[in-house]
């Protein structure tokens, strides 16, 4: 028996609705990914909210001394365009199109930078190892980068 895939979340809008639908119909998707796609969709329709609002009624707004200033929802717009943004690429759905099997996103990268500290048995220093490049500590908390030969505080 196939398995059942989630409904969409009732108060989105129908296009996003669909986008939902799509994104959990060909990605294969941890718990943390579905909430993250249903944060995206939500900051999606709040975006178009905004739009809405700004059409009515333009980009500027009378104060209250009788000025112009910006619409609020013109922040509203940019912040959602923004979070949409950041979700989307923190989901990483656009690596490549999906294919006939399901996938699940591709490994996502922590912003976390922390590496695994070791001691370099030439020398005995501790070694910081990110991906491909090793740092050196020196005394006095210096951080020697091996590939460029540059030091920084650490």
């Amino acid at each position: 028996m196939k398995a059942k895939s989630p409904k969409a979340p009732a108060h989105l809008s129908e296009s996003i609705r669909v986008w939902w639908r799509l994104v959990v119909r060909d990605y294969q998707l941890e718990s943390h990914h579905m909430r993250l796609s249903q944060a995206a969709a939500e900051c999606w329709d709040r975006l178009q909210q905004a739009r809405e609002l700004l059409a009515r009624d333009g980009l500027v707004v009378e104060s209250r001394e009788g000025g112009l200033r910006p619409h609020p929802a013109a922040a509203i717009e940019r912040d959602s365009r923004i979070a949409f943004a950041r979700l989307i690429r923190e989901l990483n759905l656009d690596v490549e199109p999906p294919s006939s099997v399901r996938t699940s996103p591709a490994g996502l990268r922590s912003n976390n930078r922390k590496g695994l500290w070791s001691l370099c048995p030439e020398t005995s220093a501790r070694v910081l190892r990110l991906g491909p490049r090793r740092l050196f500590a020196r005394p006095g908390g210096l951080v020697v980068d091996r590939d460029t030969r540059r030091t920084q505080p650490g």
